[in-house]
């Protein structure tokens, strides 16, 4: 009988131990799956984030672009209105303007 017990408990030593093997096994492969899914977020969000840092680039190239236009037409403005020829010009083209209004009225 004793022999019997001493055969056993082995026996049951190796179910248990392979029981908690397989469910070590188990929750391992459970994480590993998590740490891959969360590995492919995180490599998509930096490819996100990549993408959105040359857009912002790009737009601060063309902000850059048309600030630069715009001091450049307000200069030419500025010569234009400071001319004798620009003075001229204003003035016809609030005269006409005026007049416009008035001959659309009637």
């Amino acid at each position: 009988m004793i022999e019997m017990l001493k055969q056993q408990k082995p026996e049951r030593d190796y179910e248990e131990l392979s029981r908690e093997h397989l469910h070590f096994k188990n929750e391992t492969y459970m994480m590993l799956r998590e740490f891959e899914r969360l590995f492919l977020e995180i490599e998509d969000n930096e490819a996100k984030i990549e993408e959105l840092e040359n857009r912002i680039f790009l737009l601060e190239e063309q902000a850059e672009a048309l600030r630069k236009k715009e001091a450049d037409l307000a200069r030419q403005l500025n010569n234009l209105k400071n001319s004798k020829l620009g003075r001229l010009a204003k003035k016809y083209w609030a005269f006409r303007k005026k007049w416009f209004r008035r001959m659309h009225k009637r």
